[in-house]
């Protein structure tokens, strides 16, 4: 004998209505077959990591935005070509053109070893490069100190926050492991350091036509406040592809913690290292250390109030 599809009370099968819960059958399983075709649908879609547009699985590009969706590379086969073109370049290439191939392989744990070394050393080499540059306006030793500080600060920063990045997303059931922290932090860092690679031979050339220091200490500062802008923000996007991924949605945005403590340690180790620039004639590695940054500023803005 059948039964009530709601209540399971014996069912009759003349009976249009069920005795027990009074469920009419045929409305029943017409609404039954409707929440079925819809929780399809529902497993059949996703949200773009890049735009936050619902699409489906099946895409390898999304029609909003045009990122390469990579859910599902095997079944790209309008996106065969783009898929190959990704095989030639390097990981700094696909971060640049690609970016969405490479959160893909930092979620799912491909290649970090590799992601991070390339970072690494492209990031390592490109910031001392600008560092090079930046030196050759006050020349002799202090070419090779910049050339030093550039890239201590911009390692000095990631290696300081780190552990506090990886507390916070612990903190706020982020489930990330500490070598993907470690990838997404690397590759913000290798944006920033192209950036500032980019940038180097606008500085040189500023270098080569003036002599007043203030002008380059300007310049330089806006090279570092753009990289900057840029990298947090390619950390951003990271953050929101791996949300995205494990459908994990948080009232508390981590990546704007994060912006905060990164800039505050950056400026104030960017403090302690200076001069970066220097004075044309006379080499000083270090100034003296006058405390923290935000505290000598507050001082000073005291003093012009007083």
């Amino acid at each position: 004998m059948e039964k009530c599809p709601k209540c399971g009370f014996k069912r009759i099968p003349e009976d249009k209505k069920c005795p027990g819960c009074g469920v009419i059958y045929e409305i029943y399983s017409y609404y039954l077959g409707s929440q079925q075709d819809s929780s399809e649908d529902e497993l059949a879609q996703t949200i773009c990591p890049s735009c936050g547009e619902t699409i489906l699985k099946s895409l390898t590009s999304c029609p909003t935005c045009e990122a390469l969706l990579c859910f599902n590379i095997d079944s790209s086969s309008h996106q065969e070509e783009r898929f190959e073109k990704l095989k030639t370049y390097s990981y700094g290439q696909c971060l640049l053109r690609e970016r969405e191939y490479i959160f893909e392989k930092i979620y799912a744990e491909e290649e970090l070893n590799d992601l991070i070394r390339h970072f690494a050393f492209y990031s390592l080499l490109f910031s001392a490069v600008y560092g090079l540059f930046l030196g050759m306006y006050a020349g002799n030793y202090q070419i090779l100190a910049a050339l030093i500080k550039i890239p201590l600060l911009v390692f000095g920063t990631l290696c300081v926050c780190l552990p506090v990045f990886h507390v916070l997303n612990v903190l706020f059931g982020i489930k990330l492991s500490f070598k993907q922290i470690l990838a997404i932090l690397m590759a913000s860092t290798y944006f920033m350091s192209v950036i500032l690679g980019a940038t180097s031979p606008i500085l040189l050339f500023f270098i080569s036509m003036t002599e007043v220091k203030r002008f380059i200490s300007l310049l330089n500062i806006t090279a570092f406040a753009t990289s900057c802008f840029f990298g947090l923000r390619l950390l951003r996007q990271g953050m929101q592809y791996m949300r995205a991924r494990s459908s994990y949605h948080s009232k508390i945005h981590v990546t704007r913690i994060w912006y905060v403590i990164y800039v505050l340690i950056g400026i104030q180790l960017a403090w302690i290292l200076r001069p970066f620039v220097g004075e044309k004639g006379h080499f000083a590695l270090f100034r003296e250390i006058e405390g923290n940054f935000y505290l000598s500023l507050l001082n000073k803005i005291l003093s012009i109030l007083n």
